[in-house]
């Protein structure tokens, strides 16, 4: 059975540079988040943003603003 609720998001800074790594260590952590009681069966969205970079998205001002910090 599953239970109510909405997705999960969340923002992770990094000051990982590689991309292969910050790919291999978001994959981990959904299934690692996926495997718990509290998010099993849930979608969870996880958005990496490199603290030396540049590259900016509307998103990551939007989850400073009205996310909470954990």
């Amino acid at each position: 059975m599953k239970k109510g609720g909405g997705d999960y998001d969340f923002l992770i800074e990094t000051s990982v540079n590689q991309p292969d790594i910050i790919i291999e260590h978001k994959i981990t952590m959904i299934a690692e988040l996926q495997s718990t009681p509290n998010f099993e069966d849930e979608k969870i969205d996880l958005i990496v943003k490199r603290r030396n970079s540049s590259f900016d998205m509307p998103i990551y001002g939007v989850a400073k603003k009205e996310g909470i910090r954990l």
